[in-house]
């Protein structure tokens, strides 16, 4: 190893669980990261500056203003870039030496096992059930360890699902959920939180590079599942089982996929039968019926980032305890959001209720090509 890449990283190569051996071994290794959102970005970064000598980064999105809050790769001036092109260009400042390579592309059953070949482990920095599944039922099979997160709110889980070692994460959760679960993006997320679990995340992997598998008293978090509740600062650990019957890690198994449960969201869902609209038939509509009712279901705080004009506010936390009076079940409602899921689930709700026409804008408002308001009051509200 070179005496300046040594110099750098000194300060954790005197460790005794780590040495000048160990620092080889994170030179040499080769981690792919699938998602640079809240967790990935910390993760990393981290790991970046470990020494990790080869980092692959696959994300298909553009860098957002609201991002920041707690995509710590990225700067305003960042904003509309390619995801993996602006974290590239922050870790190579951070250490020219590294190898990176970047996948602006969405992680599908097709491309999975094409990425994953070459890299020692996947962090997983996802915040969607049918990506979670994808990585672990891909990594299962070919043998790779996955370090998982997840957070949102105040809330996180941390594991490593590694099939030779454990149990996978379908030992833990055998299937998508059958009702969809809001991500980070709908729910939110307080920053910090994604930090603290994305630099965990990068500590179990540096744990399983330096080969702590065998070693109880530096082990990672393999048949291990950390729960955090930051609000009152309440961290456990709990014991998980590889299950006999998994249907991908058990000796029983065969090498499969689950096609159905790579969707996002969930396989089952009625919102799978929802109609979408193009911001382009949106616009077609707009100037050409007379009968279209347009519900914006952001939330309040969210207006002020621009609406479609003539829209009424609804937000999906007021859907789902009820109906509002101005809602008109007899015109033709669209709804929309910033990216198009909780318009989904909106549409759902208005259909379970009634409503014959009813579509969500695709890609939200992000895809709207028409004229935004961002006025001194909001358009008319839910109440």
């Amino acid at each position: 190893m070179e005496s300046g890449k040594l110099f750098r990283h000194n300060r954790q190569a005197i460790l005794s669980e780590v040495g000048l051996e160990g620092q080889k071994r994170l030179t040499s290794a080769k981690v792919l990261c699938v998602g640079a959102g809240g967790l990935g970005c910390p993760a990393l970064l981290y790991l970046a500056a470990a020494g990790v000598g080869k980092l692959g980064i696959v994300d298909s999105d553009r860098v957002e203003v609201t991002n920041l809050q707690r995509q710590i790769l990225f700067k305003t001036m960042d904003q509309d870039r390619v995801k993996v092109d602006a974290a590239k260009d922050r870790l190579l400042d951070l250490d020219p030496n590294l190898e990176i390579e970047t996948f602006p592309d969405r992680l599908t059953l097709a491309n999975a096992t094409q990425i994953f070949k070459g890299y020692d482990l996947v962090i997983d920095g996802t915040d969607n059930f049918g990506t979670k599944f994808l990585i672990n039922d891909v990594a299962a099979q070919l043998d790779i360890p996955v370090v998982f997160g997840s957070a949102t709110g105040f809330e996180a889980q941390i594991s490593v699902f590694w099939a030779k070692h454990g149990p996978c994460y379908r030992c833990v959760y055998p299937a998508p959920p059958k009702t969809r679960i809001a991500n980070c993006a709908e729910s939110g997320v307080i920053g910090a939180l994604t930090g603290t679990v994305g630099s965990l995340q990068a500590m179990e992997a540096i744990k399983l590079i330096l080969g702590g598998t065998g070693n109880k008293e530096f082990s990672p978090l393999i048949g291990r599942l950390l729960v955090m509740d930051l609000r009152n600062a309440a961290i456990s650990t709990f014991q998980i089982e590889k299950k006999f019957d998994c249907p991908i890690c058990s000796t029983n198994s065969k090498a499969k996929f689950f096609k159905d449960d790579y969707l996002d969201g969930c396989s089952l869902s009625i919102e799978s039968n929802i109609n979408e609209m193009t911001s382009q038939e949106l616009e077609h509509a707009l100037a050409t019926l007379s009968d279209i009712q347009l519900i914006d279901v952001r939330e309040t705080c969210e207006l002020e980032r621009g609406f479609i004009p003539g829209s009424f506010n609804a937000p999906l936390s007021l859907l789902e305890r009820e109906i509002p009076d101005f809602i008109d079940s007899d015109r033709l409602l669209v709804t929309y959001c910033q990216k198009g899921q909780r318009s989904l689930r909106a549409a759902t709700l208005l259909m379970s209720k009634g409503v014959k026409r009813v579509f969500s804008l695709k890609g939200g408002i992000n895809a709207w090509q028409g004229d935004l308001l961002i006025p001194e009051d909001p358009p008319r509200a839910s109440t």
